[in-house]
């Protein structure tokens, strides 16, 4: 956390002087060419409609394919780590793009596009979600999406796997009461977990949990880790906060450099004892990088 600061290089937004130390790094090595770091941080900070709802393309959440991410508006949640709050807290301000535009998108990049990551927001507030799915379904264009389960029903999640659902990620944060406290609503822990289980049950399809690890989560990843099991989660990802917009004033979120190194070694353990677990997501670690 040491360091942290705003800087004209990154929009104002506040960032590790390491960071703009990757930044100057990489934008000299770019020569001249449009600065990806600096494109990325822009988007963040400037919070226009066209840069909260679509990343043109992305290579992270399809493995060796390339694809684009989908930023839906509204969201049943008040987490005080969102980077997407003006998409959570006044969705009306947003114009979400429609099936057509979204086609369309696709259509001018039909050979260079493989596939299409879904998040918000929540995406299952989005009413017509699987109306949009199956529509990108049926031009071959396998699909995902990341939620925290709240509306998750076992109706809901069949007509989407109909309608071609083929990813999903799930946030689950920590055992009930540091679930709860995190997403800041009473059902959240029942919600992720209800859908945690209707994935278990599934057959041919992608998923994986995802853990935003905090000050009050850091000593208890194997309860975590335990419960997550005994669910059948298979794939873990945790990862920690960026120290910035709401959660750069909160310290109950961020991790110390010392316990990132302990997350680190979490992470080595399990894989040496045969668990599927990595670091995903978030991009700062503090001096640990």
């Amino acid at each position: 956390r040491d360091g942290i600061q705003e800087d004209e290089r990154t929009g104002g937004k506040k960032v590790s002087a390491r960071g703009l130390e990757l930044l100057d790094s990489g934008n000299k090595k770019r020569k001249g060419k449009a600065p990806v770091f600096y494109e990325i941080t822009l988007n963040t900070a400037r919070h226009t409609a066209e840069d909260l709802q679509l990343i043109k393309s992305i290579l992270l959440d399809y493995p060796g394919k390339m694809a684009c991410t989908i930023f839906t508006a509204g969201c049943n949640m008040r987490c005080p780590f969102c980077h997407n709050s003006r998409l959570v807290i006044n969705p009306s301000g947003e114009s979400e793009f429609s099936e057509e535009e979204i086609l369309a998108y696709l259509k001018k990049r039909q050979g260079i596009l493989e596939g299409v990551a879904i998040t918000g927001g929540e995406p299952l507030m989005r009413k017509d979600l699987a109306d949009v799915g199956e529509a990108l379904y049926k031009r071959g264009y396998p699909w995902g999406m990341v939620t925290n389960g709240l509306a998750l029903t076992e109706d809901r999640f069949r007509r989407l796997r109909k309608a071609g659902l083929r990813s999903i990620t799930i946030s689950l944060d920590g055992l009930e009461d540091d679930h709860v406290w995190l997403r800041q609503h009473p059902l959240a822990f029942e919600g992720a977990c209800r859908a945690i289980r209707l994935c278990a049950a599934e057959r041919d399809l992608a998923w994986d949990v995802v853990t935003c690890v905090n000050q009050r989560t850091i000593n208890k990843l194997p309860e975590i880790r335990d419960l997550l099991w005994s669910m059948g989660v298979r794939n873990w990802r945790v990862f920690g906060i960026d120290p910035m917009g709401r959660a750069a004033e909160n310290e109950e979120l961020i991790l110390t450099d010392e316990q990132f190194q302990y997350l680190m070694e979490f992470i080595v353990s399990e894989r040496q004892a045969g668990r599927h677990v990595s670091y995903s997501c978030e991009g700062f670690l503090g001096d640990y990088e």
